[in-house]
């Protein structure tokens, strides 16, 4: 996605996803030199970028590898549809580095050599099954992730389930940033960043006397295609669902997850649910429902419920909202400067706001948006 809200897919990827700058490393000397070595970098988990260490490496995790090389077909276009699949290698041996980066190598046979290629790495999932000289980059591409979900189902389902990982993907670059090159005999070295197929949702609670008792993502597209596309166009087969929150926070909620005055930093809910992207213009764009109660004091309480549509209202012309590979914060109350504040009982009202942060990298993609049809969400 591009930055300020066509934010999809401009990650490229190699053996190790990871959005940071790429370091040219010691590749082993090979005596024969036929090569292609592939530097992956992965995508960090959290708004803020310190060290891969901290972060969970739940979400970027390379548990499985896939490589599919595409040989340009004839003299003309460089489009997608002019690339047939030469080669796919699945269950690629990843050497972690232990720093959220990989690295991998694949060997060149006679057939490549000579060949203008394009390659796309995918990680904890697969594209479809290609037929070799025949089936194109651009239909491999359209490749659905695995995930196809079906009813009501928690946002673990989207992300492996614990099991599998995060579905990831990006294109092979060279050190020219280009996506196509020519296999020498000499070898190659290769570099790419992969890219999350799936958005997040994090909440950010600075109502003091509110109790969160529930999350729901309503009108959730059930499908998504893996790789990153250029211009949104909904899966064949799709249809809406609701997506409940991860396991994990489905048992917090349930057990009402209220305002922790003493340790703040349990107030930002991060990973509370994982969606598949979607067309900022499409017909229907989905909404999250937090259901609440305030405590007013004196055995004063009342139920309330939020609802926040997932769509920009500052940038009309945003291809994708929600976009891959984006982190959505919703931001619960607080006062005029943005400090925890309590809601008044004479107010009666919640205020909601959303933030859009680039996953990859902590960049803010939108700065605030507002929720719904005004500024202020009346709860119900």
């Amino acid at each position: 996605m591009l930055k300020v809200f066509l934010l999809s897919g401009v990650v490229f990827c190699t053996c190790s996803c990871s959005n940071e700058e790429f370091l040219a490393s010691d590749f082993a000397d090979e005596e024969s030199k036929k090569v292609i070595t592939f530097e992956i970098s992965t995508p960090t988990s959290d708004e803020v970028i310190y060290s891969r260490g901290i972060h969970e490496e739940a979400e970027w995790k390379v548990q499985s590898l896939n490589m599919y090389m595409f040989k340009k077909e004839s003299l003309g276009a460089d489009s997608d549809e002019n690339y047939t699949l030469l080669k796919k290698s699945e269950g690629v041996n990843a050497t972690s580095k232990g720093d959220g980066s990989y690295s991998c190598s694949e060997e060149i046979s006679d057939d490549m050599i000579g060949q203008t290629v394009k390659i796309m790495l995918v990680a904890n999932d697969k594209l479809m099954d290609g037929v070799v000289g025949q089936t194109t980059l651009k239909a491999m591409k359209e490749s659905l992730a695995q995930a196809q979900l079906q009813g009501d189902v928690n946002a673990d389902a989207l992300v492996g389930n614990g099991n599998s990982g995060f579905p990831m993907s990006c294109m092979a670059m060279n050190n020219g940033n280009t996506d196509k090159f020519e296999v020498v005999p000499t070898g190659l070295k290769l570099k790419g960043t992969l890219i999350r197929t799936v958005a997040r949702l994090d909440i950010k609670n600075k109502t003091t006397n509110l109790t969160i008792k529930g999350v729901e993502l309503k009108g959730a597209v059930n499908k998504s295609y893996l790789a990153a596309q250029n211009k949104w166009h909904e899966p064949i087969g799709a249809s809406r669902i609701t997506i409940k929150p991860t396991l994990e926070w489905m048992t917090k909620f349930a057990n009402g997850y209220a305002y922790d005055v003493n340790n703040t930093q349990n107030n930002y809910l991060k990973h509370v649910l994982y969606m598949y992207e979607e067309g900022q213009n499409d017909d229907v764009s989905p909404i999250v429902e937090i259901s609440y109660s305030v405590d007013f004091g004196n055995s004063f309480t009342k139920e309330g419920r939020v609802r926040v549509e997932l769509k920009s209202n500052v940038n009309a012309n945003a291809e994708f909202f929600p976009a891959r590979n984006t982190l959505y914060t919703i931001v619960l109350g607080g006062n005029e400067e943005g400090k925890p504040a309590p809601i008044d009982p004479n107010q009666g009202e919640l205020k909601a706001k959303l933030e859009v942060i680039d996953w990859a990298n902590g960049d803010i993609i939108e700065g605030v948006l507002r929720p719904g049809d005004g500024e202020i969400i009346v709860t119900e």
